[in-house]
Order: C-alpha cells, then structure tokens, then sequence
C-alpha cells in the first residue's frame, strides 16, 4: 500500500490535491502492518475491526507549501468536484 508514497510525490510535484481510491487489500496490507508496529497498536479492537473490515479507503489530500490536509473514507467513493474544492480552500485556510 504505497498511498504515503504516492502522496509525497504529489506533494512534492506540486499538485493541488491527492485523491485516490484503494482495494480493501491494498488499504488491509497497510493497515495491518500501522496496527501492529506504531502507537496505533493502542486502538481498541472494536474500533480496528471497521477499519480492517471496510470496503476500501478512499483519500483526498489538498496539497500546499506548508500543509496537508487529509480526508478519508473507508469505503470506495469518490470525492465530488464539490468536495474537493470545498478541502482545497478549507486546506487554503490553514497554509496562511
């Protein structure tokens, strides 16, 4: 699961925002591993077992200088045009 890879890319790329929709493995594959070997180790398991048992992930990241701001669905929808560009100035607000 390469999402903070392709995220940084973006990021650096200059892109204005990241959204991408992920399989249920591909989300499972990275999961799995930030829920047993960071401080997310400390979640209950009643709130790991939505996390492993969704659908998918989806992302929309809109991309500044100096921030980020990071949406996420545990499911597989994308993100309107509407919403996108609601996160971008809403992303806009925390870059002044």
């Amino acid at each position: 699961f390469s999402f903070t890879n392709e995220l940084s890319i973006a990021h650096q790329s200059g892109e204005a925002y990241f959204h991408k929709i992920y399989s249920k493995e591909e989300k499972n594959e990275f999961y799995t591993r930030i829920l047993t070997e960071t401080d997310f180790t400390r979640l209950s398991d009643e709130r790991k077992k939505p996390i492993l048992e969704s659908e998918g992930f989806t992302i929309l990241a809109p991309l500044n200088k100096n921030t980020a701001l990071q949406l996420n669905r545990y499911y597989k929808k994308s993100f309107s045009d509407i919403d996108i560009e609601v996160a971008r100035r809403f992303g806009n607000v925390f870059e002044q």
